[in-house]
């Protein structure tokens, strides 16, 4: 039977981003289902940046325990045994170390905070708190303090959280005096919850995470002040910890809940769950070592990273995507807080480790000459990268076909040998009594990256699509196999008829 009309849809809002599980046919228009695509600045779409390496030499062999930043040079803090090695990030060199030694290993992942033009304080569980001296090399133990699972400043305190024997407490030095902690400096998260594992000054209170997933706001001075229970949780195991979670610029605390892979927001008083996006399709957070969260640009911004699959998710421009990493990832990830995401491999007991740095604010991709990005994952071949658009369906029972797409993009000169491209495939939906997910013959468009410029040129590509395209209840849309090229505006050109019982 011919068709009777046509019909266009058009994809060009990504304003909603990934969908997640959301069953394709209730997805919003505005949303897509991807795989290392970022919103652009531009509000266009395109592959992430690659991550790339940062050539440090005489690196420790070991397991690393911690790793920070602070805007000081050298600017990269890294805890392997009870040394704390230090490089530049800006100039990668040769790592030297810290004058000064933490009194014993971490068992732990390590905990910090920047202070100051100078400082960064940092407490390792079981042991005690320290200062760095970013400026003099010093590493220094607070005299003393606690070690605990968390550190951070509230007002002019500072705060350690769960120390080894007390778990459920939370410490307090002196106010504006980090070495001096009073015997009664300390109190008490109520212990049905299980451990205090995250301290977070956050708007006007200091919010406590336990392990069992609630969440406590401490109001007012820790000697005077009130703490209370703002959020439920006794959800098992109780494996949450510091690292599940960050405090954003924007006073937000993002988080993973426990036996879960998608984010969620505390906002000081509730919490909400997108329980839509999971970042790591089945492989859930169960506590230590196995999801990581920092912050990063803007207030908004976050990272959530999980190790064991080398997956994560960004949240940027006002949308969650989802990407997998073509490297080893571990929890010890960092942030500068402008834009960049220093990750390490975590090395090994008898192995260095390998650094990297993923820059999250490029709006384009990444070219070769990138002083903090790659096309790759430490690699000049670009990324695996694809998007695929939430499904159309006909109105009123008809059925439909794609006829033609027509995509607008901009494409750049990123300097890889691997030439631009990409492809192009529509599926139809709920053939009459066939198998569902009809792809048709996909098409490709590619060309040199030498054919376009560093600034991007904006270029148009139509593809035609003959009987192969097959009639069904709804379409789908999928552009694969994407490098150097960012997308504007997909216009897909349906034909449309009546329902068949011969489709």
């Amino acid at each position: 039977m011919p068709a009777d009309k046509s019909q266009r849809i058009r994809y060009s809002d990504f304003s909603g981003g990934d969908y997640g599980e959301t069953s394709p046919d209730r997805a919003p228009a505005n949303t897509f289902s991807a795989k290392n695509m970022v919103v652009y600045n531009t509000g266009l779409i395109g592959p992430r940046a690659g991550v790339k390496s940062l050539g440090f030499s005489s690196k420790p062999t070991g397991v690393v325990m911690g790793m920070f930043w602070r805007g000081t040079n050298p600017d990269l803090a890294v805890i392997v045994g009870t040394t704390v090695y230090r490089a530049t990030v800006t100039a990668p060199g040769a790592m030297t170390s810290f004058t000064g030694a933490l009194a014993s290993t971490p068992t732990q992942q390590v905990r910090g905070f920047e202070y100051g033009n100078k400082d960064l304080y940092i407490t390792s569980f079981g042991d005690k708190s320290y200062v760095l001296d970013f400026v003099g090399g010093t590493l220094t133990a607070l005299a003393g303090s606690p070690g605990g699972y968390d550190i951070a400043l509230y007002g002019e305190r500072m705060m350690v959280t769960g120390a080894s024997g007390f778990l459920t407490r939370v410490y307090y030095s002196d106010a504006g005096d980090f070495t001096t902690w009073g015997a009664t400096n300390w109190f008490d998260v109520p212990n049905s919850s299980g451990a205090a594992t995250g301290g977070f000054a956050q708007r006007n209170q200091f919010s406590v995470l336990t392990q069992n997933g609630e969440w406590h706001a401490l109001t007012g001075l820790p000697t005077t002040g009130t703490l209370r229970r703002v959020t439920g949780g006794g959800v098992h195991p109780w494996t949450a910890f510091a690292d599940c979670a960050a405090l954003l610029g924007s006073d937000q605390i993002i988080f993973v809940p426990i036996s879960a892979d998608y984010p969620a927001v505390f906002n000081g008083s509730t919490v909400q769950e997108k329980r839509y996006l999971r970042l790591n399709d089945t492989t859930a957070q169960l506590g230590l070592t196995t999801v990581k969260v920092v912050k990063g640009f803007r207030p908004d911004e976050a990272v959530i990273l999980f190790p064991l699959t080398d997956k994560g998710g960004l949240y940027r421009n006002g949308v969650w995507t989802r990407h997998t990493f073509g490297v080893d990832i571990s929890v010890y990830a960092t942030s500068d807080g402008q834009g960049h995401i220093h990750l390490t491999d975590g090395g090994g007991v008898a192995s260095q480790p390998n650094f990297w740095i993923w820059s999250i604010d490029l709006s384009r991709p990444a070219f070769t000459s990138d002083t903090y990005a790659q096309p790759g994952d430490a690699s000049t071949t670009p990324l695996d990268a694809e998007v695929t658009f939430p499904e159309f369906w006909a109105e009123e029972g008809n059925e439909v076909r794609v006829r033609k797409v027509t995509v607008d993009f901009t494409k750049w000169a990123t300097g890889s040998a691997t030439d631009n491209g990409f492809t192009v495939t529509p599926t139809s939906h709920s053939r009459w009594e066939m198998p569902d997910g009809l792809a048709a013959t996909a098409q490709t468009w590619s060309e040199p990256g030498a054919s376009a410029t560093t600034s991007g040129v904006r270029s148009r590509k139509t593809f035609l699509f003959g009987p192969e395209s097959r009639f069904g209840g709804g379409i789908s849309l999928k552009l694969s196999a994407v490098k150097g090229v960012a997308f504007q505006d997909i216009v897909v050109e349906l034909d449309v008829r009546p329902k068949s019982p011969r489709s």
